[in-house]
């Protein structure tokens, strides 16, 4: 997990004259190694805006300092993430410094321990409280480590990206520090040591955590025998999941055993953890956000066995007011990216080993044909000419454009390393227009190196489309080649599967999840997981009411199974 750092409070602040020249790592270089409009300097090191608003950077090999970002007083911004690379554990010092209105600074100092699997060290700031300047440098000697600013978002767009912008190899002797750890004996930690430290998860009795224990009880109490259960089934195909809310998530005892993943229907929304109701609600104060829903249902579906896809980050509809009504393209980016990161932070340290997946941006392609033009990227996908594709809407795009989801990802991202990123919407799999909407969106997302790593097809089909199945594997087989074509890999999920059926003809239905699921299974090898949006007829979103039903399901009303079940299960 990455390191986060609320800078201010955490640190002890003392009253001195230091800045970018402080400590052993962050000495200032004023010799002719400086360049005319390159502002932020370390030993060795020049840094500069770019014109196209990326951090430009230049490391002369064999410097001993450290990386460091001087900050012009005119940017306010949410946070900096450095990536340290390192075959061993070793401990950073991260100097943080401020400058006061009377000319004084105060800074602070904090170490941490990174590497070899924990990598990531994020400054996450207040909104207004900015310091002046930030120094990151290796506090022992003779370590081999390799040292970047990976990303960092300001106030009116990004100023870095994926890419490596910052860069140091070799062996940083800035300190001499106490702890070596390519040296058994030289620290208090070392992970390749049994007794090197009070953590060590490759040794069963190397500490108090083991991740390959889970500190909870895992109960198969369900009634359906092993051989009859549905994920088991297709336990060489694809995840099978299972979606409910808060009222019924437990009503399913019968039938939760046939899923072995599970989607919160409403709980992990915007508009339910930080709601208009919520009066106490603060956006920078993750205590204020109400999780309590959730983590009652992700607690239960856990001790069953279940993994989980978390729904959904970003969605205007039903946006609360603090968010969807912020006009400022600065402010919405700075709370976009602060809620992001919190709730996934949230459920990666309490859910962290089962949540597999997260929506992050759900339904931000129209439903309008504007025939505006695709990238060339879309363009090589859908080998075609650019006849246009469908527009972006929301609150969100209009007041950010693509910055908001670019952010909502990075947050995600920042705060979990580990978890799969998805982009959700309907409509993919039958309209062609939404289709290359999707596909110019993504293409966009790839080119910007947003950490994007699949799609989610919604899939609400209506049982009179008998075209669907045909569509929905061409849209597939379109965004498979939009992988190809990019070089980036993409998942692809079935996240909200249900099919119209108001008359409920039990036989029209069993014969097209028979098709749906023949062309699924076919398809296998780019698809992860199947969700369906719901559990059994007795609740579907699609019911107009208690007389016009809309059995979607495999199974009834009573909880039985339908012959649509069968046409699933049995091939």
């Amino acid at each position: 997990m990455k390191k986060v750092l609320a800078v201010g409070l955490t640190f002890c602040l003392l009253l001195s004259g230091v800045g970018c020249n402080s400590g052993n790592g962050g000495q200032n270089n004023s010799s002719n190694d400086v360049k005319t409009g390159w502002y932020s300097l370390v030993e060795g090191v020049s840094l500069r805006e770019g014109s196209d608003g990326y951090w430009q950077a230049e490391w002369i090999a064999g410097s001993q300092g450290g990386v460091c970002a001087e900050l012009p007083s005119t940017d306010n911004f949410s946070y900096l993430n450095f990536k340290v690379d390192s075959e061993v554990q070793i401990s950073m010092a991260l100097e943080v410094s401020y400058s006061l209105s009377d000319g004084k600074t105060v800074s602070g100092k904090e170490s941490l321990s990174v590497g070899p699997d924990e990598k990531y060290l994020t400054v996450y700031l207040d909104y207004e409280d900015r310091p002046s300047s930030i120094v990151i440098y290796p506090e022992q000697s003779n370590t081999d480590v390799k040292v970047f600013l990976s990303d960092c978002l300001f106030s009116d767009y990004y100023k870095g990206d994926e890419l490596i912008i910052c860069e140091y190899n070799g062996s940083l002797t800035p300190g001499g520090g106490d702890e070596n750890p390519e040296e058994p004996g030289g620290g208090d930690e070392n992970p390749e040591e049994p007794g090197g430290g009070d953590e060590n998860p490759e040794e069963p009795g190397g500490g108090d955590e083991n991740p390959e224990e889970p500190g909870y009880e895992i109960v198969d109490d369900s009634p359906i025998a092993m051989e009859d259960r549905l994920y088991n089934r297709y336990s060489d195909y694809f995840d099978m999941g299972m979606v409910a809310g808060y009222q019924r998530y437990d009503d399913y005892f019968e039938l939760e055993g046939h899923f072995n993943s599970f989607t919160c229907e409403n709980e992990m929304k915007l508009y339910t953890i930080a709601s208009n109701e919520n009066t106490k609600f603060n956006y920078k104060d993750i205590s204020t956000y109400d999780f309590s829903k959730a983590d009652e249902m992700l607690t239960y579906m856990r001790r069953k066995g279940k993994k989980i896809r978390g729904h959904a980050l970003m969605w205007y509809q039903e946006a609360p007011d603090w968010i969807i009504n912020c006009k400022d393209k600065a402010l919405l980016l700075e709370r976009i990216d602060t809620y992001c990161y919190n709730v996934v932070k949230h459920f990666s340290e309490e859910f962290g080993d089962v949540i597999y997946a997260w929506d992050v941006v759900n339904e931000a392609v129209s439903d309008n044909y504007a025939g505006e033009s695709i990238t060339q990227t879309a363009k090589e996908v859908f080998g075609s000419n650019d006849d246009g594709c469908n527009s972006m809407r929301s609150q969100f795009w209009d007041v950010a454009g693509i910055d908001y989801i670019i952010t909502a990802f990075k947050a995600a991202r920042r705060a979990d390393p580990d978890v799969a990123l998805f982009y959700n919407d309907y409509n993919i799999c039958t309209e062609k227009q939404k289709l290359r909407g999707v596909v110019n969106l993504i293409s966009k997302l790839i080119e910007s190196n947003t950490p994007i790593d699949g799609v989610g097809l919604q899939s609400h089909f209506k049982l009179m489309n008998t075209s669907v199945v045909e569509k929905a594997e061409e849209a597939i087989g379109y965004l498979v080649e939009l992988a190809k074509i990019t070089d980036h890999p993409l998942d692809i999920q079935i996240t909200e599967l249900d099919v119209e059926n108001y008359n409920n003809d039990d036989k029209a239905l069993a014969d097209f999840y028979g098709s749906l699921f023949e062309m699924y299974r076919r398809n296998a090898e780019y698809i992860s997981s199947v969700t369906f949006w719901g559990v059994a007829d007795d609740y579907s979103w699609l019911d107009i009411n208690q007389d016009q039903k809309a059995n979607p399901f495999l199974f009834g009303a009573n909880l039985n199974k339908k012959p649509a079940f069968d046409s699933v299960f049995n091939f």
